[in-house]
């Protein structure tokens, strides 16, 4: 979740207003929108660059690029969460087994029960479950621009068919 000024939750709300904005939203299903959320962001801001009169495989292919990077720090923020809790059990354990003599099997429960420990692994799963999901909607992304270029074949075929039997 990032910080928004009044004037960039304004400018996020005014761009859902947008035909193109609208129909990526429609085309990918996502009814909720939460504007405090990059990914959410991110979507609504390639969508917006397209431009009026894209079609939808210009707005399915922008979107492609906005899960796959999300997909990508997803999976960077979680091994840095992950790392940040072995840490605190490798590092802070040991730490505490030498200041305070207690084992270090003791140290490493005493440090599992902090609060900071659970954070970093309950942010941690978050982000692979949204690395996840954005696998998941890049497999849908392509599904979705791959019927698009099919329907687009097909009706070249239709109109060639019908400019050569004057139909």
């Amino acid at each position: 979740m990032s910080e928004l000024t009044e004037a960039q939750a304004i400018a996020l709300a005014e761009a859902l207003e947008l035909q193109q904005v609208r129909q990526g939203m429609f085309l990918i299903r996502l009814a909720e929108i939460d504007l405090h959320d990059r990914l959410h962001q991110r979507i609504i801001q390639s969508l917006q660059a397209c431009g009026p009169g894209a079609s939808d495989g210009e707005l399915i292919t922008a979107m492609r690029f906005v899960f796959g990077h999300e997909m990508s720090l997803s999976g960077d923020e979680a091994a840095t969460e992950k790392i940040a809790a072995e840490r605190m059990l490798g590092v802070e354990a040991g730490e505490l087994h030498r200041e305070s003599g207690i084992s270090r099997t003791e140290a490493k429960r005493v440090i599992e029960g902090e609060p900071r420990y659970w954070e970093h692994r309950r942010q941690a799963e978050r982000m692979l479950q949204r690395q996840r999901y954005c696998r998941e909607m890049l497999h849908s992304l392509q599904a979705a621009l791959d019927n698009h270029r099919t329907d687009r074949a097909d009706q070249r075929a239709a109109d060639a068919w019908h400019a050569q039997t004057a139909t």
